[in-house]
């Protein structure tokens, strides 16, 4: 069994309207064309949703996925070696806050492992600014997200929250 970590970078409006339209979470992180048993039709966007979602989002160069277990066995590893603790979770605050610890859920909406989460603009920022501090990225790593490419690896997730840090845009992610 898989564990997906799924982020999408959105307008700051888009998590306001998350409460009232949780199936808006869908439209960022599933193609009904890929997974059309997931969406129930009487679910599927519609125009004024689409409204909501604004058309600066980019499916491709807006999402980042990556293995969940990979990330942990590796930061469980170097929170090993570096701090003499498997508990990545505290060793690295600023990488558990990208995979929704201690930040606001989406009650309203589940992925497989848990509710989707959301950082806010400036949260956004403070996760890009901790993860270099933390040594997952290195500082300008907005330069370095590549929005064309399909498979992410862990060196893309410092990128990805420093470019959407640097377009002003909120997170919404979750444990799929």
């Amino acid at each position: 069994m898989s564990m997906w970590l799924m982020l999408a970078k959105v307008e700051p409006s888009v998590p306001a309207a998350i409460p009232e339209r949780p199936e808006l979470i869908e439209t960022l992180f599933f193609d009904p064309a890929d997974e059309p048993e997931r969406i129930d039709p009487c679910d599927r966007p519609d125009a004024e949703q689409a409204a909501v979602l604004p058309g600066e989002f980019r499916p491709r160069a807006d999402s980042y996925r990556f293995d969940y277990r990979l990330l942990a066995a590796v930061a469980e590893s170097r929170a090993q070696a570096e701090q003499g603790t498997a508990d990545w979770e505290t060793a690295f605050p600023w990488l558990a806050r990208t995979t929704g610890h201690e930040c606001d859920e989406v009650e309203e909406y589940e992925f497989c492992y848990g509710p989707a989460f959301v950082l806010a603009p400036d949260e956004v920022r403070r996760v890009a600014e901790g993860l270099v501090a933390e040594g997952w990225a290195r500082d300008g790593g907005a330069a370095r997200w590549d929005e064309e490419r399909e498979e992410h690896e862990l060196e893309d997730l410092g990128p990805f929250f420093a470019a959407a840090a640097a377009e002003g845009r909120a997170v919404i992610g979750g444990v799929d």
